[in-house]
Formats: structure tokens, sequence, C-alpha cells
């Protein structure tokens, strides 16, 4: 099982990177078998962390339809985020191993990189996000695998305990001590080993 946590002030392209480091890295050490990957990749499917990023990015948000935009940040593997078209290449899974619910709800006024950007086009954004209560839900956790076969709800019961499997899915709403657990919401996905097979 391996974490991650990919970063968000970078490209597209520099995540394809990090992914591509961290699976060479397996490969080094002669990792076999059934492996999970999981955790944040920050597939957000912009590029941050300077001026000239942050303007491309809101001047994307602005021209961009918006729902095309939330689809985009729902499913960034139809977008342009690289590294899941590196993933199969690699001969990991990850699409049924997760569900299209987002992980991340992101306020439009406390954007990080806002501070980049003119002001008048901040107001732009926001106005355009009213429709959705100023928010916007991006897909930035996920699971990767490789020889391992995702179960469906209620596909097996454990005989001891009786707790069943569930279907790869988002938990939306944990509250803790009236808040909100994390910023993010959990993933969740049950599986068994499966061969892996060879072309």
């Amino acid at each position: 099982v391996v974490c991650t946590h990919l970063e968000t002030r970078t490209t597209p392209a520099g995540r394809r990177l990090q992914m591509r480091t961290i699976l060479d890295r397996l490969d080094e050490w002669g990792v076999t078998g059934p492996l999970l990957i999981g955790g944040d990749l920050n597939t957000s499917t912009f590029a941050r962390g300077t001026r000239w990023r942050a303007l491309r990015g809101v001047f994307r948000i602005i021209i961009e339809p918006r729902r095309r935009l939330e689809r985009a940040l729902l499913r960034p593997d139809r977008a342009n985020e690289s590294l899941f078209q590196l993933l199969e290449q690699r001969g990991y899974r990850y699409r049924d191993l997760n569900d299209e619910q987002a992980t991340y709800i992101q306020p439009v006024e406390v954007v990080e990189d806002a501070y980049y950007v003119p002001r008048f086009s901040q107001k732009l954004v926001i106005r355009k996000f009213a429709a959705t209560g100023g928010r916007v839900g991006l897909r930035l956790d996920w699971f990767i695998g490789r020889g391992l076969r995702p179960l469906a709800e209620n596909e097996i019961v454990d005989p001891l305990t009786g707790v069943a499997s569930t279907r790869p899915q988002t938990i939306n709403g944990l509250i803790h001590s009236a808040g909100p657990l994390s910023d993010h919401h959990p993933i969740v996905v049950d599986f068994i080993p499966q061969p892996l097979t060879t072309a």
C-alpha cells in the first residue's frame, strides 16, 4: 500500500513526473503482486504556483462554460491530467476503483492564487459560480491499483463479523465536534487480489 500527496503548486506535467517517480521507485524496489496506491493527487487540471499560471487559470475559468469546467474538475482523467495516461500505460487501473464524486469543495472566493490576479477577474469568477453557491467540486483523491479487483456492494460478507463489502465510493458529510472531519471527503474501496496478466 502506498500513500501519496502530490504537489498542488505545479503543472499537470509536474504531477505526472511525480507519479512516474513513484512508479519507477516501486519497480526499482522489485514490488510485485497486488498494490494499492491512494491519496491526494491534487488533480485540479490547473497549473499553479506562479503569476503567469494563475492568470492563465483565471482566464480559463472565465471563458470556459461552467458545466464543462465542472465536468473536467470531476473527471480530470478526461481533461489534461496526463498522469492517468501514464498509469494506464504502466498497467495500473483507477476507473473502477473510484466513483465520480467530488472529494474537495473549493469556495471560489478563497482560491489560494487569487492574490496573483486582478480584483475584477476574481469578481467575474465569483459571479460565474453564484448558481452553485460560490462552490465548485474537484476530484483530487484517488485509488490506483494493480493486481486487485474492487468489490461491489455486499459482494462478500465477513462470516465472523457480518460486515459486508462496499462499492468504491466517496463519503460525504462526516462530522466531528460539530465540524467537518477534514477538508477532503474520505474515499473507500474494498478489493480482493487478482492475478496479474501478462500481455
